[in-house]
């Protein structure tokens, strides 16, 4: 082994003991979470002893992160790329949408939870309702233009 790799090695091998630490500590909480269950069990079947408790599921809720109601993210975006007189990038537009909504300065992990929002509608409406501009990362976007009009 060269002495360069030593400390990649040596970092790795931290990773990996941290990754077990936190394997163990997840087996631990799962044991925990399900002896709670099995006693609630428990209480409900001296309530009601013909409980069967195998048709009950997880239910998760849809937590909507958004600043506007499902369908109309896209007229957000567009409102954005019209007050806008430059192409944008995806967060660019998530950012300026957030502080629409009122939040002056969003906080990352907000626009982040964004961003693949905005970007996968704008991809969705590529070539009927916007275009990219130029090339490279990250992509700049702008509201089509009809028949030559800014």
């Amino acid at each position: 082994m060269t002495e360069r790799a030593r400390p990649a090695l040596d970092a790795l091998k931290e990773l990996l003991a941290a990754l077990g630490r936190q394997v163990q500590h997840n087996r631990e909480e799962g044991a925990k979470l399900a002896s709670a269950i099995r006693h609630v069990e428990a209480v409900i079947r001296m309530l009601d002893p013909s409980f069967e408790a195998q048709p009950i599921t997880v239910v998760r809720r849809y937590e909507s992160r958004a600043p506007f109601k499902r369908g109309h993210g896209f007229k957000a975006i567009a409102e954005v790329l019209r007050a806008s007189r430059e192409p944008m990038t995806s967060r660019q537009i998530a950012e300026a949408i957030l502080r629409q909504a009122g939040d002056a300065e969003p906080a990352i992990r907000v626009v982040r939870e964004m961003v693949p929002t905005v970007h996968s509608s704008l991809r969705r409406h590529r070539g009927t309702n916007v275009e990219t501009v130029g090339e490279g990362t990250p992509v700049k976007w702008r509201l089509k233009r009809e028949n030559g009009t800014p």
